[in-house]
């Protein structure tokens, strides 16, 4: 199992009024875990950024099966957090790991995976700050990867 968790959500810097400052100042302390081991962490993580990015890719897996890669505009460094297709599931690699793993994630490990961190994040961005970011998370589009469980849709 995998899971993207994040705690200590807050403002880098001034509350953020732009979509720009949006994504790059709510920030928080980001955990990757794979069958209840730490795989990465990252302290001031721009979460709403990650958010849009592994969301998009989530709902294009139905039309193609391309590799993930985060890359922050606040960071010189590409692919901090990747998703590579092998032809048995997808291999997790960050930048900075604490571990190595040979684990193959399935895709509806990670589809519940990102719709969980996801959901979490809108409710809570919500909740504490009152900043609606589900403008930044793609509607379901109809992949047949959006469902609220990870399950995929008829």
């Amino acid at each position: 199992m995998i899971a993207l968790l994040f705690r200590n959500l807050h403002f880098d810097g001034d509350t953020p009024i732009t979509d720009w400052e949006i994504l790059l100042r709510v920030v928080a302390d980001f955990t990757i875990v794979i069958d209840g081991h730490k795989f990465y962490e990252e302290s001031e993580f721009c979460v709403v950024e990650f958010a849009m990015q592994i969301r998009e890719w989530v709902e294009s897996l139905g039309k193609r099966e391309t590799d993930f890669s985060y890359d922050s505009l606040e960071s010189d460094e590409r692919g901090l957090v990747r998703l590579e297709r092998t032809d048995r599931g997808w291999t997790l690699i960050a930048r900075d790991q604490l571990r190595m793993t040979d684990r193959l994630l399935s895709t509806e490990e990670v589809v519940h995976a990102v719709n969980a961190f996801t959901n979490s994040l809108r409710r809570e961005t919500l909740d504490r700050f009152q900043i609606d970011i589900s403008r930044f998370l793609l509607p379901e589009l109809g992949s047949g990867h959006s469902s609220r469980d990870g399950e995929p849709q008829p």
